[in-house]
């Protein structure tokens, strides 16, 4: 009966260590789940509204971190010129730390040519449209269809100095004489201008449409110094005769 007793209180004894196991792990996962209740689309929303006008295509860089054994989202945003960067918690949504500075013309320029990328991808995907259902001028430089009063004005499209005029509005401060290359050339069966600027120790480079003088992509780098070598060289050549 003793022997009984004991492998009884034994069986007793190893439900109730089961039972605290399972209890363990279920409060872990608990606590794992509540440590990162934030998504990312609600980590973005939390950091958008605080910079008011800005939407998601202003986000420029996003990732999850842990920091302090927290886990938590960084979150940057260029807006109007500014640079807004964010620490999010991930368990509830609690901004650590946010800050604003002018952001770097590099990256003004570069966000402004993923705007201009992402509006040509949805005219195109539109059939040449825009949103509104406004016709948008496309290239028919390679077209034989349409009457020809519309074949002659896509044919002829916009003057060289048309698209240096455009793509002098995009960098501010800049003038002609800033103009480094300015050249009209054939890409992917299309008619365009690639047009250089250097000003203000960077090099922006834009591919300008000669039918309708939609900028199709642009490009801004810093300079090297090594770049300037070869304006030394044409000086040279200019003088050499």
């Amino acid at each position: 009966m003793e022997n009984k007793g004991k492998r009884k209180s034994l069986k007793v004894g190893v439900i109730a260590a089961i039972a605290i196991v399972v209890a363990g792990v279920s409060i872990y996962a608990t606590n794992a789940s509540a440590g990162e209740s934030i998504t990312e689309a609600e980590a973005k929303q939390i950091a958008l509204a605080e910079v008011k006008g800005a939407d998601i295509s202003n986000i420029t860089k996003f990732q999850k971190d842990k920091d302090d054994g927290r886990t938590e989202y960084d979150v940057e945003i260029i807006y109007d010129g500014y640079e807004y960067d964010f620490e999010i918690s991930a368990k509830d949504g609690t901004i650590f730390d946010q800050s604003k500075e002018k952001a770097d013309p590099g990256d003004l320029a570069k966000l402004e040519a993923k705007a201009a990328k992402a509006e040509a991808d949805k005219n195109a995907d539109n059939g040449g449209q825009s949103a509104d259902n406004k016709t948008v001028v496309v290239d028919q430089s390679n077209s034989s269809s349409g009457n020809s009063s519309s074949s002659s004005s896509g044919s002829s499209g916009i003057s060289l100095e048309k698209a240096k005029s455009i793509a002098l509005s995009q960098v501010s401060g800049a003038s002609s004489s800033n103009i480094t290359k300015a050249y009209k050339d054939y890409d992917d069966g299309r008619e365009e201008y690639d047009i250089e600027i250097r000003y203000n120790g960077y090099e922006y480079d834009f591919e300008i449409s000669a039918s309708s003088g939609n900028i199709l992509s642009k490009d801004v780098d810093r300079i090297e110094y090594d770049d300037d070598d070869r304006y030394e060289d044409d000086w040279d050549d200019r003088y050499d005769d």
